[in-house]
């Protein structure tokens, strides 16, 4: 660096201006949070589809025969296992799947095991073939990542600062980037589990502390990914970018901005999780429940209001700082 140069100091777009605009976005717009409400209500109050009755008879042969084999020692642990499986299956409830997929609308009760409803009667609807179970399920998820896909188009057109249309192109385009990124994401985790599955087993025959050190190692490193493929949706929604050109712009975020794109995700997830636990003390049975459904559309909305703005912030410190960066000579 020449003598003459001087080292600039650039400010970094703010956690918290990002945060506190996507909670006043969505106080602005509480019409946001109409679709989050009305899924979990549907997964709480709506009929059931189970496949209990499908799956009965296969679970019982199975653990009939782990009991005859097993040694009586293990046989305590065998029970308790069998009534965890026997609950899940009997409680588990097939619209669920509309919440429990990526980029689907977030919901408080996708995924999880509701004992009952306080209403009376709850019309609970037998799968009696596992075709019929699967058409099901990949039915009620496309719909549920249709109307997610639908649900982060709105908030990006809420959160945008530059004026632009949601038109029916834009969303099948949006659309076919978000499916073609969960193509992605599904194919490259098939092919990072072979090897992973591979060394685990071998790790284990030597020690299974070193394996389980070594598995942590790896996940933490995957997590780490997450970073640079971060604003890849918000480039989709926000500005309108192929699923390449929006990855390309999210890894050069993450190059200049990963210190604050790390703190955001933390802080998403601390509050996001924790709130979780509160949303969810009430029973399934009691109306109470309606608070937390309430309160967790509200969260959720809010932080990924939160993430569309920060999008929006750090790309336009990357226009605003392009040739600084380009020189190279800045510090925090």
């Amino acid at each position: 660096m020449a003598a003459n140069e001087k080292i600039i100091k650039i400010t970094f777009p703010s956690i918290t201006k990002a945060l506190g605009e996507g909670f006043n976005k969505t106080a602005e717009h509480l019409y946001l949070l109409t679709l989050p409400v009305m899924v979990d209500l549907l997964i709480w109050l709506g009929p059931k589809f189970r496949v209990y009755e499908l799956f009965r008879n296969q679970i019982d042969a199975v653990f009939t025969e782990l009991n005859k084999n097993a040694p009586q020692e293990l046989s305590m642990q065998i029970g308790m296992f069998y009534e965890s499986m026997e609950m899940i299956i009997r409680e588990s409830n097939l619209m669920s799947m509309m919440g429990s997929i990526p980029f689907s609308i977030p919901s408080l009760l996708g995924g999880v095991i509701l004992s009952g409803s306080p209403l009376s009667e709850t019309k609970i609807t037998e799968i009696q073939s596992f075709f019929s179970g699967f058409l099901l399920v990949v039915l009620l998820g496309i719909l549920g990542l249709l109307c997610g896909i639908f649900y982060y188009s709105i908030l990006g057109h809420t959160c945008a600062y530059a004026d632009g249309k949601l038109t029916l192109r834009r969303f099948i385009k949006n659309a076919s980037n978000i499916v073609l990124l969960l193509i992605a994401l599904f194919a490259a985790t098939l092919v990072l589990m072979i090897p992973v599955s591979c060394l685990f087993t071998l790790l284990a025959f030597i020690s299974i502390s070193v394996a389980q050190i070594i598995l942590l190692i790896l996940f933490l490193s995957l997590a780490w990914l997450i970073i640079p493929l971060f604003f890849t949706p918000q480039a989709i929604f926000i500005s309108n970018l192929r699923l390449l050109d929006a990855v390309k712009l999210s890894w050069r975020m993450s190059r200049w901005l990963s210190g604050p794109t790390s703190f955001f995700i933390i802080a998403c997830v601390i509050l996001f999780q924790g709130l979780n636990l509160i949303w969810t003390i009430p029973s399934s049975e009691s109306w109470l429940l309606l608070i937390g459904i309430f309160g967790h559309a509200f969260i959720a909305t809010a932080l990924i209001c939160a993430s569309f703005i920060l999008y929006q912030q750090n790309l336009k410190w990357l226009i605003e700082n392009a040739e600084i960066i380009k020189k190279g000579f800045f510090r925090k």
